[in-house]
């Protein structure tokens, strides 16, 4: 079978189009389905699971948006990067803690904050985020001020990190030894790291071990486990959770957010028949989570989009993945229509 690369949202849209032809035709699913994917192409319905196992396996270099690579080169012109940020980009190692983690982070003297490096790493975490295809920027491609509300989405993802340039003589050569000499110390791990010019996000599939035991590791879908400094049973774990006293149970009320329209969103918490708090006025899916994942207490979320039921989230990854957990609730919403 030749490979065809695809897409999850495509899939998707090929499995509706099975059901609808099911309904339409009063064949079984399966015959539908095998249908459905023969006329695109596929030799049957299993050559296009296998299509989208392979294309998810694959580094896809994605590009960015057209008004996002255009802003950043018109910053860039205007105020063009430090030579020794360039440097540090590309022979150095440069990485991005989020804010929230700062604060509890006694950062080394050998790594020195540096605010106007977002010129140089903007692209590279935009990219996680959006990309010219995806659907959040075709949504906003149909709005009259599309180009304006993707950079403003753009630079809500980018303010949830401070930067920092690794400034000792000895660079690590692997992410693996980057995390053993400096960040298995750092109460939670950087989410995004430049070493000697490769991007390296975090959150992909990654172990690193030290002495046979497993200090970090991530599935590659948002599932992050790592030992921090004094974790021990009952106390902080790795992904973030707030270990309950003996005998309780994790505090997780449910988070409802609903579109009103294009731009402007409200969500609801509730837990136990009674409501916490509402909101009226985000822009975005991700702006809703954010703002509750502040919200002292919280252990995580059960949270709905549009009424329908996305997944549990614990408040680790609530906090470093809005926009991915954003991108899941539209996914979901969509294979129910």
């Amino acid at each position: 079978m030749k490979h065809i690369s695809t897409t999850a949202t495509a899939v998707q849209k090929l499995n509706r189009s099975a059901k609808n032809l099911r309904k339409e035709t009063r064949t079984s699913l399966a015959i539908a389905l095998d249908s459905v994917a023969k006329s695109a192409g596929y030799d049957n319905w299993k050559h296009v699971t296998v299509c989208l196992e392979q294309t998810r396996s694959k580094p896809i270099e994605k590009a960015l948006p057209k008004a996002l690579a255009e802003f950043l080169q018109k910053q860039r012109q205007q105020t063009p990067p430090a030579k020794e940020s360039i440097a540090a980009m590309l022979s150095g190692m440069v990485f991005a803690l989020d804010i929230k983690d700062t604060e509890r982070t006694v950062i080394p003297s050998d790594i020195l904050e540096n605010e106007s490096i977002w010129l140089l790493t903007a692209a590279d975490i935009w990219k996680t985020v959006f990309s010219a295809d995806d659907e959040l920027a075709k949504e906003d491609a149909n709005q009259s001020n599309a180009e304006q509300e993707l950079i403003s989405r753009a630079f809500d993802v980018l303010v949830n990190f401070k930067f920092f340039v690794y400034v000792a003589d000895s660079i690590p050569a692997t992410v693996e030894e980057a995390y053993i000499r400096i960040f298995k110390d750092f109460p939670h791990p950087p989410t995004y790291i430049w070493l000697q010019g490769k991007f390296i996000n975090m959150e992909d599939a990654h172990e690193i071990r030290l002495d046979g035991e497993v200090l970090y590791s991530s599935d590659g879908e948002g599932i992050v486990s790592y030992q921090s400094p004094g974790y021990q049973d009952g106390g902080t774990s790795p992904t973030g959770w707030e270990a309950p006293a003996a005998g309780m149970q994790p505090f997780i009320p449910r988070l409802d957010i609903s579109k009103i329209e294009s731009g402007f969103y409200e969500y609801v918490v509730h837990y136990g028949g009674q409501e916490m708090c509402r909101e009226v006025g985000c822009r975005s899916i991700s702006e809703a989570i954010i703002e509750v994942s502040d919200i002292t207490g919280i252990d995580g979320y059960e949270i709905g989009y549009e009424g329908i039921t996305v997944g549990t989230y614990p408040i680790g990854i609530i906090k470093n993945s809005a926009e991915k957990i954003a991108r899941e609730a539209r996914a979901t919403v969509a294979s129910f229509k």
